[in-house]
């Protein structure tokens, strides 16, 4: 699957020195699963991080996870008695606990973060570079909005003498549709969740996995697929969906509907075409088959 890359820039002034320690949050999308990434630069780690993310377009952000970050700790949500934790909570900022100064979490279109590193004097400090969370959007939306909760204090240095981060709220492009708007089945494509399987690069010539048998990327996988799907009506179609997870919308090779039945006899006959036969049959979806998007094709990306 093509990824979109994005770069959130924070820029943490030093108060001893004019050099400028930086903090470089960059990320990349799959699908509805957007993932960022941290890296460091300079003898000032960080010790935390409070971000506001906001999704726009009416969609929410579904959940947040945080599991694989070396910043483990979350102040937002931590229980401690009696001096020692009881509920190291999550990532997500409980609001109950700080009201005011946080989004409206999980469930809504933004979120606030609080992420913390903890370790012994001498002890191993977080790496300077790694992923610091992921979050999944309820669909696709045109920006996103990260930004620094000074509230909640910001980027927090080890040395907090060198200054927090500036509170400097950044859009970035979110994930593009492989599918152009413009392409005539597009509305379609939305009806059916927008499936990444019309993006594969020869499922118009009835490659249903996207996935090569020998030298045949339309085989027994693909045919098996097609027998589910074929010639049944809207009402079986849509419980065969549900069953097979999505996958009967992708033999569905010329994108139409014929009657009740959106697999009919001419996606069959785009199957036998090129059904065990090598890719000088099987070519590629694009206008001049030779698998490299142009402006004038109806893709913006292939999934892989």
């Amino acid at each position: 699957m093509r990824k979109t890359s994005f770069i959130i820039l924070v820029l943490v002034a030093f108060a001893a020195t004019p050099a400028l320690a930086s903090v470089t949050l960059s990320g990349t999308t799959s699908g509805t699963t957007y993932t960022i990434n941290y890296s460091i630069s300079g003898p000032n780690n960080v010790r935390a991080f409070a971000l506001d993310i906001t999704v726009n377009n009416s969609k929410t952000i579904t959940s947040v996870n945080c599991s694989k970050s070396s910043y483990y700790v979350y102040p937002g949500s931590i229980s401690i008695t009696g001096g020692s934790v009881t509920n190291w909570g999550d990532c997500v900022c409980d609001l109950t606990k700080f009201p005011g100064k946080g989004r409206g979490g999980t469930g809504t279109s933004g979120v606030t973060v609080e992420m913390g590193s903890l370790y012994p004097s001498g002890g191993t400090k977080p790496a300077t570079s790694g992923m610091l969370l992921s979050f999944v959007v309820s669909g696709t939306p045109t920006t996103a909005n990260v930004s620094v909760n000074g509230a909640r204090g910001g980027v927090v240095m080890e040395n907090p003498d060198e200054g927090p981060g500036h509170n400097l709220p950044l859009n970035f492009p979110l994930a593009q549709d492989c599918l152009k708007s413009t392409a005539s089945e597009y509305n379609s494509w939305g009806t059916w969740g927008k499936p990444d399987c019309w993006c594969y690069k020869r499922q118009c010539r009835g490659d249903a996995d996207n996935t090569k048998s020998l030298q045949y990327w339309v085989a027994t996988s693909d045919l098996n697929l097609f027998r589910t799907a074929y010639n049944k009506n809207l009402t079986v179609f849509t419980q065969l969906m549900a069953t097979y997870g999505g996958k009967p919308i992708c033999a569905d090779f010329d994108h139409t509907i014929s009657l009740q039945y959106r697999v009919a006899t001419s996606d069959l006959n785009i199957f036998r075409t090129s059904y065990n036969k090598n890719e000088t049959i099987a070519k590629c979806c694009d206008a001049d088959f030779n698998c490299t998007l142009a402006a004038g094709d109806k893709w913006n990306s292939w999934k892989p």
